[in-house]
Order: structure tokens, then C-alpha cells, then sequence
């Protein structure tokens, strides 16, 4: 019997009508995926606070009767109620008032402060004891503001987005099984519903530990998402097809955050933004009718009846007439293929521990554990940095999220040259090592704002070719049998990554150019790890566990002339 990639490749078209459409609906999951993941730089924006002054009210109205709106009365009661401290990090020793301190004064009316000496170092200097007051001329509400995360309790911003990355390494770890057993489609849908409830969940969060559960809940969702639809992108079409695919997949993503700075603003409450993000992924519930579930999948598993009917209507749809006795071969209508027969004989599904038992699955799940750790602690922490970056929040995100389309048009066309998948990658990690690394050396100056945006860009663009092509070589090495399994453990690590990325960035704090040296650093390691695998360019790919082992002990593969032959064996991808 042929293979399923054969009978795209010979029967019904690799990318004929019926794969286009199923590949569009795959891939515009990823856009409230990308929404989803730099939503936090906005529901969590820091905005500029001071502490909260006694008798604010009664002293404003006051002085606004007095001055009949001749004075601006906030900034002149902030200048006598509050100290000034050094801004750290510029170039010039710039100063502004305190955010977390103010003198210990009791100003009983308006005319009262004038008697105060502006050498107001003289008076005790506490800790906001009332609470405080935000900017709310660019975000009307955030998560910060509502919860009063600042000052002592700033850690705690940090904290949440550690907890909400965690969910996607929990959510990998777990769905990834789930998948490989149950399938792509019930999973994947599974985890739309949690990820809506969740940001529904979110927006209404009357306390912040109820806030970060559904986060996390969030997250776990998006994940799975994310992961079903990429794998669906791949097993849909033919093996000359899969670049194009999975990398276009991934460009939805950065779709989805070039628009979210558009819906933050004007939401305008930016709290009211998870609200918004999951009226979007409500329009995705039809998939439940619209969506078929993965050929691929069915036939490793042995239900090869649901799998015909679909290769069937995928036939009629691309308008191919299917060869008479093309599905009658005995192995189409009593046992499994030898993917599902491995499984079977063993009488297990397969686990991640599986995965270390083999040398060569253990050696690509080594490299790749380490290597996605470090992608998507700079992927995260670079994406995430854009709101430290001076300048315009809303147009920063965009710009992070735009230059993500060209890095992965480049990505398609190198990963096909001489180049391969592993030197693309290691170019990729090339431009974030020098750019970070820029970036530590360059000061925050007023004057030269463009050129740290600049920087922070182009190294943005390097790992969003780092992040893609990471994704793409995982799936090309792990066989079909434990794909999902292998993705889920890599990715797991890959999303540990992501939850060290916001403690990276609370480090900052204390030493600016700290998570720059990271990301440059770790970057330039992940490039030289990735070198060490083989190269999967124009090579056919194994199915089983038995077959990637063989695989792996070949110095070298032989290209793949028109056939998806390997020693003279066929092989499923």
C-alpha cells in the first residue's frame, strides 16, 4: 500500500485545493496565539505612579479655585510633596520625582504649602503609606494598576508572568501525549475552549491570585493551540510543501502581534484587553465541523477507515479521480501500519521517558531541550523588552511584531539553499549575539533612542529565525510514532525558557545592560549545539523509533531523487 505522502505526492496533489484550505485554517490559529503571548506587555504595563498625598483632594480643589486653572496644581503639590531620585540607566544624570517615597509632611490646606521650605530634604522621606496615584494619559487601567503592583509589590509583576509562561510548559508537557493518543483535532479544540473561559476568566480577576490562575490557565491553552496547529500545518501537506507551511504558520503569529497594539489601543482599558482576545478565538469554534482530523495521524494509529474517507474527499475537492484498488491492500481494512504496530507490540503509548531510552532519540531530545530553553528565553525576553525600549509602547510592539514577517520569508528561502537548517540557525544566533551585545554598549540617551530600537530589532529578527527553524528541525527529526511526545518534552523546556525570560528582565532592574549579556551570550551557545545534529535538507525521514535509530547511525543520508526512500525502504513523514 502507499504511503500517505506518496499518495499526496502521486495521487491527490502535495498542495492541491483541498491541503490549501486545511493549511489556512491551521494557520490562522496562530493569530490570537500572537496576541495572546505579548498581551501581558500592555494588561501589565508599568505606568509612571507616585504616592498618594494626604488631604490630595481637598488640596487639588483648593488650589485650582485659587489659581482658576492658571497653575498646573498636580504637578505643583507632587513637587513639594515628593522627593526626586536619579533616574538609573541615562546618559545624563537626569532626575524625577520619587514613585515609592514622600516626605512625611501634614499640609493642612493649599496656602499651608508655600510656608514649606523647597529644600525639602530637611523633612523625613516614608514609604507610601496611602497608596497611589497613575499616569493614565496613554493606559487608562492595567493589571498593575488595579492590583497595585509597584514598589514592594513590584516583584510580583515579574512573578505573574513567570506563573503565566509556566502554563504553556505545563500545557506542553501534558498535551503532547494527549495528542499523539486522542488526536490532533479534539486536543487542540479542547484547548481553545480553556483558553477563552480563561481570558474571560482574566478580565473579571476580583484578586491577584485568582488573576494569575487564569493566566496560567491561559497559557496552557494557547499552547496547545499553538503546538496542534503546527503539527497539523505539517502532516497536512507533502513533504516539498512542509518549509513553506510551518514557516508560514508561524507567520500568522507575528500577525497576531502586529494587530495587538492596535486593539490595546483602542480598547483604551487595557484591562478590558483578555475580554477582546477571547471574543477573537470565539470565531474559531466552527472548527469543531470545519476541520478534519490529521490523514497522517489516523493512519499511525489504525483508523485507517476515517483516514480513507478523508483522502477521498480531499480527492474530490482537488478533482483527482483516486486509482481503481488504491485502498485495497489487506493493511487498509484489518491492522495497523508499523508505527501503530511498534506501539502495539510493546503495549504502550508512548512517553517522554521513552524518548531517552534510544541513542539517537536521546542525543536530538538533549540538544534540543537545551537548545529551545535558550530560543525562547530570548524570543520571550527580547519580544517582552520592547516596553523597556524608549519610546512609543504601541508602535514598538508593532514593529517587533512586523519585523517577525521578513525574518521568516528569509528563513523559507535560506533553510532550502546550501545553507541547510543548521547554519540558517546559527546565522540566526549570529545576529542576536552581536546586536544584544550592542545594545550593552550603547547608552540610553535621548539622542540616539533610534538607534537602541534599531538593535533591539534586528536582534528581534534573528530570533524569530532562531524560533522558527528550531520548531522546524524538531519536527523533521522525530519520527512520526513520537512526534507529539518529542515536541511536547522539547517544548516544555522551550517554555522554561520562556518563564526565566521575565526574571531576566526584573534583573535589569538593579544592572540595565544584565538580560543583553544573557540573550547574547545564550544565543551564540544554542548555535553551536544545533551544529552538531544532522542535516535533514533533501534527506527522507524515518517513521519509527526503530527506523530514526538506523537514521541516526548513518554518517550519511542519501538525498531523496523523486521517492521518499531510505535503503531501499519507504517511509512516512
Amino acid at each position: 500500500m502507499l504511503k500517505y505522502d506518496d499518495i499526496l505526492t502521486e495521487v491527490i496533489g502535495e498542495f492541491g485545493t483541498y491541503q490549501k484550505r486545511c493549511f489556512l485554517l491551521t494557520a490562522l490559529l496562530a493569530v490570537p496565539i500572537g496576541m495572546i503571548v505579548l498581551s501581558t506587555v500592555f494588561i501589565q504595563a508599568e505606568t509612571d505612579h507616585w504616592c498618594t498625598i494626604t488631604n490630595y483632594e481637598t488640596l487639588l480643589d483648593e488650589c485650582q479655585t485659587f489659581f482658576n486653572g492658571t497653575l498646573d496644581c498636580e504637578s505643583t503639590l507632587r513637587k513639594f510633596a515628593l522627593p526626586e531620585e536619579e533616574i538609573i540607566g541615562t546618559c545624563e544624570g537626569s532626575w524625577k520625582l520619587s514613585r515609592c517615597h514622600k516626605y512625611d509632611l501634614n499640609i493642612s490646606d493649599f496656602g499651608s504649602i508655600f510656608e514649606l521650605s523647597h529644600e525639602n530634604s530637611t523633612h523625613l522621606i516614608i514609604d507610601c503609606d496611602e497608596g497611589w496615584e497613575y499616569d493614565t494619559s496613554i493606559y487608562e487601567s492595567t493589571f498593575i494598576q488595579e492590583f497595585n503592583l509597584v514598589c514592594g509589590q513590584g516583584f510580583l509583576v515579574a512573578l505573574s508572568t513567570t506563573i503565566y509562561l509556566s502554563g504553556s510548559t505545563v500545557g506542553s508537557l501534558c498535551l503532547g501525549p494527549l495528542s499523539d493518543r486522542y488526536g490532533r483535532k479534539p486536543t487542540l479544540l479542547a484547548c481553545l475552549i480553556v483558553s477563552i473561559v480563561a481570558c474571560v476568566g482574566t478580565t473579571f480577576s476580583p484578586h491577584y491570585i485568582i488573576y494569575i490562575a487564569f493566566r496560567f490557565l491561559t497559557m496552557f491553552g494557547a499552547i496547545g493551540i499553538f503546538t496542534q496547529g503546527f503539527v497539523l500545518s505539517a502532516e497536512f501537506v507533502g513533504p516539498s510543501r512542509r518549509t513553506f507551511c510551518t514557516v508560514t504558520f508561524v507567520c500568522f503569529y507575528a500577525v497576531g502581534v502586529a494587530i495587538l497594539p492596535i486593539l490595546a489601543y483602542l480598547v483604551h482599558k487595557q484591562s478590558l484587553l483578555p475580554l477582546v482576545i477571547a471574543a477573537v478565538q470565539v470565531l474559531y469554534l466552527p472548527y469543531y465541523w470545519i476541520l478534519p482530523e490529521s490523514p497522517r495521524w489516523l493512519i499511525t494509529v489504525g483508523r485507517t477507515e476515517e483516514a480513507v474517507a478523508i483522502i477521498r474527499k480531499s480527492a474530490v475537492v482537488n478533482k483527482v479521480q483516486l486509482p481503481n484498488g488504491i485502498f485495497d491492500d489487506p493493511s487498509m481494512n484489518c491492522d495497523k501500519n508499523e508505527a501503530a504496530k511498534e506501539v502495539e507490540k510493546n503495549n504502550v503509548t508512548f512517553r517522554p521517558l521513552d524518548l531517552f531510552r534510544y541513542p539517537y532519540t536521546r542525543k536530538i531530545t538533549l540538544i534540543f531541550c537545551i537548545s529551545m530553553f535558550v530560543t525562547c528565553l530570548n524570543f520571550y525576553g527580547i519580544s517582552f523588552n520592547a516596553s523597556n525600549l524608549s519610546g512609543n509602547d504601541f508602535i514598538n510592539v508593532g514593529i517587533s511584531g512586523l519585523v517577525e514577517i521578513p525574518s521568516y520569508l528569509c528563513i523559507i528561502y535560506l533553510m532550502e539553499t546550501k545553507m541547510g537548517r543548521r547554519y540558517t540557525f546559527f546565522s540566526s544566533t549570529l545576529l542576536v549575539f552581536i546586536f544584544s551585545m550592542c545594545l550593552v554598549f550603547t547608552p540610553m540617551c535621548d539622542g540616539i533612542t533610534w538607534l537602541r530600537i534599531t538593535f533591539a530589532m534586528i536582534a528581534k529578527f534573528g530570533v524569530a529565525g532562531m524560533y522558527t527553524i528550531i520548531w522546524f528541525i524538531a519536527v523533521e527529526l522525530y519520527p512520526t510514532s513520537v512526534r507529539s511526545v518529542g515536541m511536547g518534552v522539547t517544548s516544555t523546556f522551550s517554555m522554561m525558557g520562556s518563564t526565566a525570560a521575565p526574571q531576566i528582565l526584573y534583573l535589569g532592574k538593579w544592572w540595565e545592560p544584565f538580560p543583553n549579556v544573557i540573550f547574547s551570550l545564550t544565543s551564540i551557545f544554542a548555535g553551536g549545539l544545533i551544529l552538531l545534529l544532522p542535516e535533514t535538507r533533501g534527506k527522507a525521514l524515518p517513521d519509527t523509533i526503530a527506523d530514526a535509530e538506523k537514521f541516526g547511525k548513518d554518517n550519511k543520508n542519501p538525498k531523496m531523487n523523486g521517492t521518499n526512500q531510505l535503503d531501499g525502504k519507504i517511509y512516512r513523514l
